[in-house]
C-alpha cells in the first residue's frame, strides 16, 4: 500500500511542477512587460513635460532670429543646460529651416529620452539599441494650439524556453507648449 502512494505523489508531481513553473516564468513576464511599458510611458512624459517648459522662454528670441540665425543661436544655448542643449538647438534649427525630418529626430531625442529612462529605472528595464523615437511633432510659435509631441516604439525580447518572439511596446506624450499671456 506504501508503494502505490509514493508512485502516486510521484505522478501528482511530474503533472502538476510543469504547470506550476510555467505559470510562475509567464507571472514573471507579464510584470517585466508592464515595468517596461511604465518605464517608457514615464520616461516619455517626463521629456514632453521639460521640453515643453524650456520652449517658452525661447518664442520671442525665435521670432527675433530669423535674420541673425547663427550668432543668436549660439548665444541663446549658452544658458540651456548641457543635458537638453542638443535637443533644444535641434528643434530651433528645424524651426528656423521649417524642415525636419524623422530620423535626424531619431537620433537627436534618443540621448535625451535614454536620459529619462535612466532617471525613472536605472537603464536595469531597458535595451537601448531596441528603443526607436518614431515620431516627434514640434510646434510652431504662430499657432495657439502648439503641441509638443514624442512617439516611442520599443522592441521587447521575450525568452522563453522553446518560444522566442519580439513583442512592440508603443508609447506617446503630448504636450501643450505655453506661450505667455
Amino acid at each position: 500500500m506504501k508503494n502505490d502512494v509514493r508512485g502516486s505523489i510521484t505522478l501528482e508531481a511530474t503533472i502538476i511542477i510543469p504547470f506550476f513553473l510555467t505559470l510562475i516564468i509567464g507571472l514573471v513576464v507579464l510584470v517585466r512587460i508592464a515595468l517596461v511599458q511604465i518605464v517608457i510611458q514615464n520616461a516619455a512624459d517626463e521629456a514632453v513635460k521639460q521640453l515643453s517648459a524650456v520652449l517658452y522662454p525661447l518664442e520671442p528670441s525665435i521670432q527675433q532670429a530669423v535674420s541673425t540665425k547663427d550668432e543668436w543661436l549660439n548665444s541663446l544655448l549658452a544658458w540651456i543646460p548641457e543635458s537638453i542643449r542638443l535637443t533644444i538647438e535641434g528643434l530651433l534649427v528645424d524651426q528656423l529651416n521649417e524642415s525636419s525630418s524623422q530620423p535626424a529626430m531619431n537620433s537627436l531625442f534618443k540621448p535625451i529620452y535614454w536620459h529619462y529612462i535612466e532617471r525613472s529605472s536605472k537603464g536595469r528595464f531597458i535595451e537601448y539599441d531596441q528603443l526607436h523615437i518614431e515620431y516627434v511633432s514640434i510646434p510652431y510659435f504662430n499657432n495657439e494650439e502648439s503641441m509638443f509631441g514624442i512617439e516611442v516604439r520599443y522592441e521587447f525580447m521575450l525568452s522563453l524556453p522553446f518560444y522566442q518572439r519580439t513583442i512592440v511596446i508603443r508609447k506617446r506624450a503630448y504636450e501643450r507648449v505655453w506661450y505667455g499671456a
